[in-house]
């Protein structure tokens, strides 16, 4: 059980971001849910409970936003242990299909997002003790077909993860 511990959750409206805050709830964390749709947001709320949920709609590819999300979250619970980077997007199209602005999209939420929310979550976790859990794809570790940005975007994800181990794991 975990009364009191603050979970966030990015991506969390939807998909396997509301999986993921659910389950958190249930295993006693209060949740703070990220995405940008407010209604989805909401319904998060209204099935959590309102006592131990909230919903902050930010756009994390925005550092501001980013940074929104992580002070809103400490002035409601005054902590946060775990952090889920979940918010990711997936744009299909090949090397000479996919458009400059879905390239971009993607490594705005899925990398820059998450290193956002990461930094200015990372005060608030080391006087936690808390943990980061970057959610990648196998898209991260081998390429599928027609899916050139979103494969560069969770290889960035899962080499992000791996020196953030490094450098913050001890």
């Amino acid at each position: 059980m975990s009364d009191n511990k603050v979970a966030i959750v990015t991506g969390g409206g939807t998909g396997l971001g509301r999986a993921i805050a659910i389950r958190l709830a249930e295993d006693g964390f209060s949740v703070v849910v990220n995405g940008r749709e407010q209604s989805n947001l909401d319904d998060m709320v209204a099935k959590l409970g309102p006592e131990r949920a909230m919903a902050v709609a930010a756009d994390i590819s925005v550092k501001a936003e980013a940074e929104r999300l992580i002070a809103e979250t400490l002035t409601r619970f005054g902590r946060i242990d775990v952090l889920v980077n979940n918010a990711g997007v997936a744009n299909p199209g090949t090397v000479d299909t996919l458009s400059d602005d879905d390239f971009e999209a993607m490594l705005a939420i899925n990398v820059s997002g998450l290193r956002h929310v990461s930094l200015a979550a990372l005060p608030a976790l080391r006087r936690s003790g808390g943990n980061i859990v970057n959610m990648s794809s196998v898209s991260g570790m081998r390429a599928d077909w027609g899916m050139y940005g979103y494969n560069a975007s969770k290889g960035a994800v899962t080499l992000m993860t791996q020196g953030m181990a490094l450098e913050l794991g001890p």
